[in-house]
């Protein structure tokens, strides 16, 4: 039995066409007024992590506490996920498509929103096909980015702001993969940045303060 002020997570299947993708899902706090559904797009294991990272962990906790049932999921191939991952290693020779994790994600979302409107928040590698689902899905209504590799994957800034979607970006103070000022520019100055004081990119610095902005931005 779940005691107030709990949190748990459980098991669960993402049906990504014919592949099954691991995923951990938590209702929110027990006792807490239900908030939003919030899906949760990690990091990658060729850029060091995936949806055990302890920065997903950390958001799981806060957005669990605003009542937000959250999702977070492993892409095809990470994991017990199924498939094969064609993500090269980073920085590659071009930039990848993501068209195969964009598919995951989409399906994440379908699965976790039961056809609400719904929130992304996608961190490091995850920022990217969380952006492009955002363009694309009509089911999502608010984004977060946490440390989006701007250097290594493509993000269509135009199309985003177009989309209309409110959208945040959180970066760690130290973090050289995504900048908070390159990220800035590389967004035209046109979307709201937090910076996290003494946070790198594993923001093993910082955490809660991380964990709070983004619960503040959805």
């Amino acid at each position: 039995m779940v005691q107030r002020g709990q949190v748990l997570e459980r098991m669960t299947v993402v049906r990504s066409g014919e592949l099954a993708l691991e995923a951990l899902f938590a209702s929110g706090v027990a006792g807490a007024e239900r908030g939003g559904p919030v899906v949760l797009a990690g990091p990658h294991p060729r850029f060091g992590g995936n949806m055990d990272s302890p920065v997903l962990t950390e958001l799981v906790w806060a957005l669990a506490r605003q009542g937000r049932p959250t999702l977070r999921f492993n892409w095809r191939g990470v994991g017990a996920s199924q498939g094969d991952s064609r993500v090269p290693v980073l920085p590659a020779a071009s930039q990848p498509t993501l068209d195969d994790e964009t598919s995951d994600l989409v399906a994440a979302i379908e699965h976790h929103a039961g056809g609400e409107r719904c929130s992304l928040v996608g961190y490091s590698f995850g920022a990217a096909p969380a952006t492009r689902a955002a363009i694309e899905h009509p089911a999502v209504e608010r984004l977060v980015l946490v440390a989006p590799l701007i250097d290594v994957l493509a993000f269509d800034w135009d199309a985003l702001v177009a989309s209309g979607v409110p959208t945040a970006i959180v970066c760690g103070e130290l973090d050289h993969h995504a900048a908070a000022d390159a990220v800035r520019k590389a967004a035209g100055h046109r979307l709201p940045i937090r910076v996290v004081a003494g946070a790198g990119h594993a923001f093993q610095r910082g955490l809660p303060e991380l964990a709070r902005a983004v619960a503040a931005s959805l």
